[in-house]
């Protein structure tokens, strides 16, 4: 994860991009979904009222026509005329009704009155026996009124017909493509159909309809949108159709909108994600993930008595692994402070360091370990419990634990912590000593059991600085307040002698030793012993005169 992320801040440039690009991407899909969303539901409003006036033109043939055959006789005298002509002015689309004869012939009708010569009845579009009563339909049969210009829906229902102004229909249902039939045993029939509409449409709404089933969405195979309904209540079917350009043409101001929209988000979110991305390269972005995912690196600088040159001790030091890189202190210490993560740090370095040593070194008669603290960090109970943990973990019961703290003015609750980890037998250091405003008083307090001297110290040696002329004044303090001196950084033998000569117990630096992983280090710690002992050996076996020479060479 944490590499994924170093690897996302290296490239954030065209992951950026690429991130404002699939947002823009997604933004059009969105966009073509809110107006296929938008196109559909205003097909199904217009379906919906079709289906409102279609409804209440069945309601009305239906009706008119049962009653004119059980209120009226089939008769073509003037009276019976007139009463029919009363029956269709109480009508909404019927326009004319017209008596059949026994013989099956029209014989008159309500505008034309009786014909000269009856007609003959023609084979009907379709015929359906509904609800026990025999109806036949004729489409697109001009009628006589107007010498034939219009075309009237005629139906029949027993010794009665009426026409409907099948133009008049055709304008009502101007937002619809194909208006069809769905009679009992036979294929759905296109009744009125929109001049946009060709014969692949036709056969088209043959096959929907001929499922009986209401159907709505993007038809993939006709690259359009159609909508097929059933007319609740009668056999009327209604399908609607809009090709994808359509749609387009038909909303472009909303399309053109969406598209820039969708453009302007595309380049919001790069210039948003960009920083984001580009700060994941900074540890201070992934430093949490480092502390959690094991990139905690723990090296070991021994410390030296200086007197016999025996490693004493060791110091863990931390350093971050990012990946193949290591991060220096100085870059992770203040976004580990930011990110208030100083306890996860001091607990993982305390955790590795412990078992590493544990599991790598030999027996040992008090070996001294030490640890750095955050200021934070100092809780006895807290500390305690973990080191206990850790170390009943290990089965090792010869190390000596050192706790480095850095000078400053503690409270009295700190003091009383540092008092309680002193008393259990935890050692306990002041790191750094000198490098701040130094007081007595505050560091009597603490009663450290090492002060360490700071390597800026040990640098500036060799000139006689004012700096260095210091040392003797921090080893006079350490020794009124009852402290053992540590000095760090030294860095040849002439500044060990002299520290040694001035009263300094121990010494770390890079004359002795660089840090150094676990496996490195014990291998010198095992060949430093060896080289002691041989020494030992030798001076043992040598005369007086020699051994003395032999022992001042190896301090």
């Amino acid at each position: 994860m944490n590499r994924f992320r170093k690897h996302i801040g290296t490239l954030a440039t065209p992951y950026g991009i690429a991130i404002g690009m699939a947002s823009f991407w997604i933004c059009i899909g969105a966009s073509l979904l809110f107006i296929a969303v938008n196109e559909q539901n205003s097909m199904a409003k217009v379906h919906e009222q079709m289906a409102t006036l279609i409804r209440s033109i069945s309601v009305e043939n239906e009706a008119t026509l049962g009653r004119l055959n059980q209120q009226y006789r089939p008769d073509c005298v003037d009276s019976n005329l007139v009463h029919l002509r009363t029956v269709l002015f109480s009508t909404r689309f019927i326009r004319d009704i017209g008596i059949y004869d026994d013989q099956n012939r029209l014989i008159c009708s309500t505008t034309e009155g009786r014909f000269l010569t009856p007609f003959d009845t023609p084979t009907p579009s379709l015929r359906e026996i509904r609800n026990g009563v025999d109806q036949s339909i004729w489409f697109d049969i001009p009628i006589l009124l107007g010498s034939g210009q219009y075309h009237a829906m005629v139906v029949r229902q027993g010794r009665f017909n009426v026409a409907i102004n099948q133009d008049a229909i055709s304008s009502l249902l101007g937002g619809m493509d194909i208006l069809g039939l769905q009679l009992a045993d036979s294929l759905p029939t296109p009744v009125f159909i929109s001049s946009r509409t060709n014969l692949p449409w036709q056969r088209y709404f043959n096959e929907q309809s001929a499922s009986s089933h209401p159907t709505e969405g993007y038809d993939w195979r006709q690259r359009a949108f159609v909508r097929t309904d059933y007319v609740k209540g009668t056999p009327w079917v209604l399908q609607s159709y809009r090709t994808l350009t359509e749609v387009i043409v038909a909303q472009a101001p909303l399309a053109s909108f969406l598209v820039s929209l969708s453009a302007l988000l595309g380049l919001l979110i790069t210039a948003l994600v960009m920083p984001t991305l580009k700060k994941q390269k900074e540890v201070s972005a992934r430093v949490h993930l480092l502390l959690r995912e094991g990139g905690i690196l723990c090296l070991y600088q021994p410390i030296i008595d200086l007197s016999t040159r025996h490693w004493v001790g060791c110091e863990v030091l931390m350093r971050l692994r990012d990946g193949a890189d290591l991060v220096p202190p100085d870059q992770a210490i203040p976004a580990i402070l930011e990110q208030k993560l100083a306890w996860q740090l001091d607990a993982g370095v305390i955790e590795k360091g412990l078992k590493e040593l544990a599991g790598a070194m030999p027996p040992t008669s008090g070996f001294k370990i030490a640890f750095n603290l955050f200021p934070e960090n100092i809780s006895f109970n807290r500390i305690n419990d973990f080191v206990q943990s850790h170390l009943a973990a290990t089965w090792r019961d010869d190390f000596q634990i050192d706790f480095e703290v850095i000078e400053q003015s503690y409270d009295e609750s700190v003091i009383r912590e540092i008092a309680r980890l002193k008393q259990s037998g935890y050692r306990v250091s002041v790191d750094d000593f000198g490098t701040g405003y130094s007081n007595l008083g505050r560091v009597k307090r603490l009663a450290p059991d090492l002060l360490k001297i700071d390597r800026s110290f040990i640098f500036e040696m060799e000139d006689d600085s004012l700096r260095s002329s210091l040392i003797p004044e921090i080893i006079g303090i350490a020794r009124a307040i009852g402290s053992q001196v540590v000095a760090e950084g030294i860095e040849n033998a002439q500044q060990a002698e002299q520290l040694r000569k001035m009263g300094v117990e121990y010494g770390q630096g890079y004359y002795f030793a660089r840090p150094m992983p676990i496996q490195d280090f014990v291998g010198e710690y095992a060949a430093q012993a060896d080289k002691l002992r041989l020494s030992f050996r030798m001076n043992a076996s040598a005369p007086v005169a020699i051994r003395s020479w032999s022992l001042d060479r190896s301090m």
